[in-house]
């Protein structure tokens, strides 16, 4: 018996590569840049930079762009979360005014091994677990 992961495509591999249904030609992609400072590991963004190419040669604006995300951090830093969270949700709705998709790594580290616990830093900073 095999396990597949309830929210993940069961197509094979071929699906990805048929054609594009639909032109990108002038569709406007933001490239993350640091989301507020996070680290990630080298690997990991020269996986992300490294597909960019991909979208330019499809006709897609390439840009480097993120919503704000320093305003949250200075949320949490003096408690006015209410407030804060409603300037983010109205940057980021004019932020996707700008640009119909938004690039960005989904972890900030490849697999690491299993035995330990969690990671302790990322690019030499500290994690929060750390």
């Amino acid at each position: 018996m095999s396990f597949q992961e309830p929210d993940s495509q069961n197509e094979p591999g071929t699906f990805f590569a048929r054609p594009l249904a639909r032109s990108f030609k002038g569709v406007r992609i933001a490239w993350f840049k640091d989301l507020g400072g996070i680290p990630f590991d080298p690997r990991v963004r020269a996986i992300v930079d490294g597909h960019r190419a991909t979208f330019e040669s499809l006709g897609c604006i390439v840009e480097k762009a993120e919503p704000d995300f320093q305003q949250l951090k200075s949320a949490f830093a003096c408690c006015a979360l209410g407030t804060q969270r409603m300037l983010m949700v109205r940057d980021c709705r004019a932020f996707f005014e700008r640009f119909e998709y938004f690039v960005l790594p989904t972890t900030q580290l490849p697999p690491f091994d299993v035995t330990m616990r969690y990671p302790t830093e990322i690019v030499g900073v500290k994690t929060m677990t750390g």
